[in-house]
């Protein structure tokens, strides 16, 4: 009972067919998120558990934000990859060698940058190999 009103009780695996069905029908707000929001923890964990296994995203909204967040993380892991071996083979960065590092946003420059200074073996091999990635 929820005040006055009876709600039913749903099997999980249904809850998020109803809430996989409401937010691919609805325009606007991700209503998905709204109702997971209010959702009390336990049944928030049921429903999230059922959703994450093999879920693959059916609006165009989702596919696009999924995707633009797994991009986003990848570039945030390689940039963190580069400054741990930059800071590793030259020690102490400048303000703005860590800020042109932080300006990369290509993928395949980050893992060749990676590569470079990997197989480097001295600081001015390093401070090379650094200079050629970040070159305009």
């Amino acid at each position: 009972m929820f005040g006055r009103f009876r709600i039913p009780v749903r099997p999980p695996d249904i809850v998020v067919t109803e809430l996989t069905d409401l937010a691919a029908s609805k325009p606007g707000p991700p209503y998905a998120d709204v109702i997971m929001k209010v959702l009390p923890a336990n049944a928030r964990q049921i429903v999230e558990e059922q959703m994450i296994k093999g879920y693959q995203y059916q609006s165009d909204f989702a596919r696009k934000y999924y995707g633009q967040g797994r991009e986003e993380g990848r570039q945030e892991g390689l940039r963190g990859a580069v400054l741990t071996l930059a800071r590793t083979k030259l020690g102490k960065l400048s303000d703005d060698d860590v800020a042109a590092i932080e300006a990369v946003s290509d993928l395949r420059v980050l893992t060749e940058l990676i590569a470079s200074l990997g197989q480097t073996s001295s600081t001015r091999k390093a401070r090379a190999a650094l200079a050629r990635a970040l070159a305009p």
